[in-house]
């Protein structure tokens, strides 16, 4: 299970003109100007399991980090699977409670090196999700609308034992 987040912010490219694809003139008034931080966090395994949280906070905290993996640990349990937890070095990854409630459920952790994102899978993930949204600029013109989109993108995204094979796990 690779496990990561990233920030999504939903802003103006120019905010007399409204928004745009990168040189590409846009005069179209829109409702962007804002700055509002929106946190995606991801869990993934080469198997197609996926569990994400995104909501509108300015970064992920070591309880928002433990509530989360806690969640993944409760839709596994009773089935007999041993997972292996593996993500970077924030220290939100890294408090003696998250620690304790993985061991304790019979699971594992292994931390990817130190400033090495070509490592993780969810990584190109995450990459392949903003392409997606990208591509749906122009459609999203408040958050509701990136609620919406985002939801489209990753409850159709497949293929992540791919990921897990390219970065050799």
């Amino acid at each position: 299970m690779d496990t990561d987040e990233c920030g999504i912010y939903l802003n103006s490219c120019n905010r007399k003109y409204g928004k745009g694809y990168v040189s590409a003139r846009v005069r179209e008034v829109g409702p962007y100007g804002h700055t509002d931080k929106w946190t995606l966090i991801m869990t993934i395994s080469p198997t197609g399991f996926r569990h994400v949280l995104f909501r509108k906070v300015s970064g992920t905290t070591a309880y928002d980090f433990y509530l989360f993996i806690e969640r993944v640990i409760l839709r596994v349990d009773g089935l007999g699977i041993q997972l292996t937890f593996l993500w970077d070095n924030l220290s939100s990854h890294s408090s003696d409670a998250l620690t304790l409630l993985i061991y304790n459920h019979g699971h594992r952790i292994i931390a990817r090196p130190a400033y090495r994102p070509e490592d993780g899978p969810i990584e190109y993930v995450f990459n392949y999700y903003e392409c997606r949204l990208r591509d749906r600029l122009y459609f999203i013109r408040n958050e509701h609308d990136l609620v919406r989109n985002t939801h489209n993108i990753l409850s159709t995204m497949r293929g992540f034992d791919n990921y897990f094979r390219h970065c050799g796990y």
